[in-house]
């Protein structure tokens, strides 16, 4: 299969801490996450306060300030490079790409593309990777079209 495109992005997690404490991770996960991994997102941090902007600084003990930064920062990479791999292509909105693991505990994640977009742009295939290690989140995408 022919490479459609090929998109990574990298973020400095302390600026998106820095987001997250003018603005509730609700709010940001609203913007950047479809329906369905918005869902996630609370069931995965539902005894976590997301209503509220984190301390600007994090919690010695808090574990989950951390997690919920991390992920909400893996996935914006991911979507950026999404969006990346599909330019000049197609205009791809964040609510078009979804990012999934294929176990419900964990697993390699994997990228849901809205089905029409998929069917306009030819794609037969989308594979992505992340990860995240000290104050960097990255992720790159692959998008390969039917030949």
């Amino acid at each position: 299969m022919p490479i459609l495109g090929l998109g990574t992005d990298i973020i400095h997690i302390p600026r998106l801490r820095a987001l997250l404490s003018r603005h509730p991770p609700a709010r940001f996960a609203r913007r950047i996450l479809s329906p369905s991994e918005r869902e996630a997102f609370a069931a995965k941090f539902a005894n976590f306060r997301l209503d509220q902007p984190l301390p600007l600084r994090q919690d010695e003990d808090s574990v989950t300030q951390r997690r919920v930064v991390t992920f909400l920062a893996a996935r914006w990479a991911a979507k950026e490079a999404a969006f990346k791999a599909m330019y000049p292509t197609w205009y791809l909105k964040f609510s078009d790409v979804s990012i999934r693991n294929v176990a419900s505990g964990g697993g390699k994640p994997y990228l849901d593309l809205n089905p029409a977009v998929a069917v306009k742009t030819s794609v037969s295939a989308s594979h992505v990777s992340m990860s995240h290690d000290g104050d960097y989140a990255i992720a790159q995408v692959v998008f390969e079209r039917s030949s």
